[in-house]
């Protein structure tokens, strides 16, 4: 059963805090910085801004506090669970919960750099963009008050749906240029 609207924005807005702050501020960067980053790219705005909304949504739903941040528990410095190297079972992505949202999140930043038209920058942003999952479970272990825990299978999940989105956007990017050639 889905909740409705209401209560899912509640629901969020209670367990990251800081994550409507964190993409109103993404809002703004991305606004400012597409036409940059596109020139940069040798790409188009949209993808741009598509690139930079990505990495936003990403850092605001990862590194800021969660609800119990800076008062909960918190985990040892540099502790990571490594319980998980490898895809979860089937069952785990079908259902909506913390592993396939681990996904889900990633997807959109996967579909821009499928999308950004190949440059000499095309492969340093891929390495780029495939250094945000572990660089973001090694801010999570190095910063224990944050509330928030490290864990490889977010690693996985993460590195997933970037892939799942860098095939969309190149499957996407082929059906352009094939339509372009005609």
């Amino acid at each position: 059963m889905i909740a409705p609207a209401g209560e899912s924005f509640s629901i969020l807005t209670s367990v990251l805090p800081w994550f409507l702050p964190g993409l109103a501020i993404t809002i703004a960067i991305a606004l400012a910085l597409a036409g940059r980053v596109a020139r940069r790219l040798c790409t188009r705005r949209s993808i741009a801004f598509l690139l930079l909304m990505g990495v936003g949504v990403a850092i605001s739903a990862t590194i800021p506090p969660d609800s119990d941040g800076f008062i909960g528990e918190t985990s040892a410095f540099g502790r990571c669970d490594f319980g998980r190297t490898g895809f979860a079972s089937l069952s785990h992505y079908l259902y909506l919960g913390e592993t396939s949202l681990n996904v889900i999140l990633f997807v959109p930043l996967g579909l821009a750099v499928g999308l950004v038209d190949r440059s000499p920058a095309t492969a340093w942003l891929l390495l780029a963009v495939l250094a945000l999952p572990p660089s973001i479970e090694a801010i999570q272990s190095l910063a224990p008050m944050l509330g928030r825990g490290c864990q490889s299978g977010d690693v996985v999940d993460n590195l997933c749906g970037l892939g799942i989105g860098l095939a969309l956007g190149v499957m996407l990017s082929v059906i352009r240029a094939h339509r372009t050639t005609r």
